[in-house]
């Protein structure tokens, strides 16, 4: 009996635990179409030679020739939001969202970052090319309160039009460590120079 009431808390467990990753899913998906809702919106309005308001980021443009390797071009964007409840003129402001654009030689790579008000990262989209098995790989991971809670990898072969699903999961194979830590070391990188300039420029 004790062992069958055990078993039924863990299932209860399991299944709160399945329904609250299911809330924070929608709510990140909600949260990253209306980022891009915006986006587009900017992107059509400034086709159109419309005036509009500044929307609130930075555009960075990193340029280096490095040898042995030569030119690398990185474009960065740094979207944010403002902290409420300030009464300052010039509030805090709150990492959002982040897309990063790498070029070098031929190979392009893409990624976005959404996080919480909190600072928390919620979402991960990746777009890069692996020379290992000359596939392109299309990445999204989904983060509660910063945890890792679900994984989900496309891949196509060079020369290949269309993705094709490789792995879903809650946890990372060691296949994706690599791409996984670039991603980390991506998020610590946006978030000191997201402080350096917004610092610079409003305190």
């Amino acid at each position: 009996m004790r062992k069958r009431l055990v078993f039924v808390f863990l299932l209860c467990c399991l299944s709160a635990l399945s329904v609250e990753a299911q809330d924070a899913k929608k709510a990140i998906r909600d949260h990253y179409a209306a980022i891009k809702e915006m986006l587009d919106l900017y992107a059509q309005l400034e086709a159109d030679g419309e005036e509009y308001p500044v929307n609130e980021c930075y555009k960075v443009k990193i340029i280096q020739n490095l040898p042995g390797t030569g030119r690398h071009e990185e474009d960065v964007s740094l979207y944010y939001g403002e902290v409420e409840g300030s009464d300052e003129i010039y509030p805090d402001h709150w990492l959002e969202f982040v897309s990063s654009s790498y070029n070098y030689a031929a190979t392009k790579y893409y990624r976005e970052f959404l996080f919480d008000n909190k600072g928390n990262i919620t979402f991960i989209y990746g777009l890069d090319y692996s020379v290992d098995d000359n596939k392109e790989y299309e990445f999204r991971f989904y983060f509660n309160k910063g945890k890792l809670f679900d994984v989900l990898v496309k891949s196509r072969k060079e020369g290949e039009k269309d993705f094709s699903q490789e792995y879903t999961g809650k946890t990372l194979p060691a296949k994706y460590h690599s791409f996984y830590q670039q991603y980390a070391d991506d998020i610590a990188k946006y978030g000191r120079l997201f402080e350096a300039i917004d610092g610079a420029a409003h305190h």
